[in-house]
Parts: C-alpha cells; sequence; structure tokens
C-alpha cells in the first residue's frame, strides 16, 4: 500500500446517519434535511442529547436537481464562489443522499449558524443550481455520500490523523471495502469486542499513485496508540470475511 507522510486532496466520506426535516421559512421552498445524529456510532451511545450542546454544529442536506455532467467539480466551484463573495468562513461540499433506495443529488452544509443560509440558497440560485421544492419527509436512516478536501498525516503504520479535525482517523485498507462488509465487520467487532465507543465510516482520497481506501474513525476517547490496536482488529475481521 501507499503510505505518504501527509495526504492533502480531494476525497469521499461514504456514511449511514438519521436525517430529519429542517424546518425553513416557507418562502424559501426547500427540500431540506438535518443530520439529527451525527457521528452516530459515537454519540448516540454516550452523549445524545448532549450533542448539540457540546457541539453547536449545524449539518444540513440541500436536495437540488440533476445538474451537468460535471457535477461535483461545477458545485465545488460554485460553492466556492458563493462563499468567496459572501465573505463566509463555512464548508460546504457536493455529494449524493439515498432516500428509499433512490439517489438525489445534493448540497452538503456544515456552520455553527443558520442566519446566512437565505443568502447562501439565493447565491447559489444566482449561480444556475435548482433546488427541489419541499416534501413531506420523516425521519430515517439515510446514506450519504460528500466530496471534500481531506488533510492528513501519517502517525503510524496504516494510521493517520485528520489535521483539521484531531478527533478524525484513518485506518488505511488494502483495497476498496463494499459498504455491507464495512457495516457487517464494524458491527460485528462493537458487538463482540470491548472496544471503546467511535463512529466509523468509509473513507477514499485521490493520491498520485491511485485511490488510498480508509476508515474514518470519529471519537474524542482515543489516541494514535489505540488506533493502532483498532486498525490491527479491522485487517483481523477483513482476512475471516
Amino acid at each position: 500500500m501507499i503510505s505518504p507522510k501527509t495526504v492533502a486532496s480531494l476525497g469521499f466520506i461514504l456514511k449511514k446517519e438519521k436525517l430529519g426535516p429542517l424546518n425553513v421559512p416557507e418562502a424559501m421552498d426547500l427540500f431540506a434535511l438535518e443530520a439529527t445524529q451525527p457521528y452516530p456510532g459515537y454519540y448516540s451511545s454516550q452523549y445524545l442529547p448532549e450533542w448539540s450542546g457540546k457541539h453547536p454544529l449545524h449539518m444540513v442536506y440541500f436536495v437540488i436537481q440533476p445538474f451537468e455532467y460535471a457535477h461535483t467539480e461545477k458545485l465545488t466551484r460554485i460553492g466556492q464562489n458563493v462563499l468567496r463573495e459572501l465573505e463566509l468562513h463555512l464548508q460546504v461540499y457536493p455529494g449524493f443522499v439515498q432516500i428509499d433506495d433512490q439517489n438525489y443529488y445534493g448540497l452538503h452544509l456544515r456552520a455553527k449558524t443558520l442566519e446566512p443560509l437565505g443568502q447562501i440558497i439565493e447565491k447559489f440560485r444566482e449561480h444556475g443550481v435548482r433546488f427541489v421544492e419541499k416534501k413531506s419527509f420523516t425521519e430515517c436512516q439515510c446514506m450519504i455520500n460528500v466530496q471534500k478536501f481531506i488533510k492528513m498525516h501519517f502517525v503510524n503504520e496504516g494510521v493517520y490523523q485528520d489535521m483539521v479535525n484531531s478527533d478524525i482517523y484513518y485506518i488505511q485498507l488494502p483495497d476498496e471495502l463494499p459498504w455491507k462488509q464495512f457495516e457487517e465487520i464494524t458491527l460485528g467487532m462493537k458487538k463482540n469486542l470491548k472496544l471503546p465507543d467511535f463512529d466509523a465510516a468509509l473513507a477514499s482520497v485521490h493520491h498520485e499513485g491511485g485511490f488510498m481506501d480508509f476508515v474514518r474513525i470519529y471519537t474524542p476517547d482515543l489516541t494514535s496508540f489505540d488506533m493502532d490496536g483498532l486498525r490491527k482488529k479491522y485487517l483481523e475481521q477483513l482476512k475471516e470475511s
């Protein structure tokens, strides 16, 4: 496997989270969703309902009409322009949300406050982005795939730490791992092994030698030393599965 000392590149995060309807003014007419249990593998077992108090961060998804062929690149450029024009320091990513086995184009917004939401939506519309009209939606588990810039540094063999959020680690995998197999391994490990709570997702990053594949781990409780043990557990389970 390729193991560079630092990785800074566009990548993808594939995860499963519970989404619920986001209340927005009727005039905005948006199909907008918000993560009600971010990082569920960690917070749902320990700290909910304290997420909103400990981490005043909104994770919002806006469903948009199918875009042109260069979906992610074009939306990324538009997002950069919108934030620059409004002089906002937020995170906006293109991606997909799967609801009832149907994939929807979407914009993923991470922000401490939703006060500038109206301005953001209006700017995206000025740039040609068409939002899906508001729909009735009941809270449910959804598959989410977002593209974002990922910056990480090497800490141990096969283990990287995020350079923006120190509570996030990446365990390098030898090959791409299908979601179903990843979920079965993760749930089995949590059930049968005495492990601290953590949330896991799949990640992949572009690198000069090709894609690098990872398990993305979120936990404020583990160190890079602990991550080495968790990495070995994942690799053992991969060999057995």
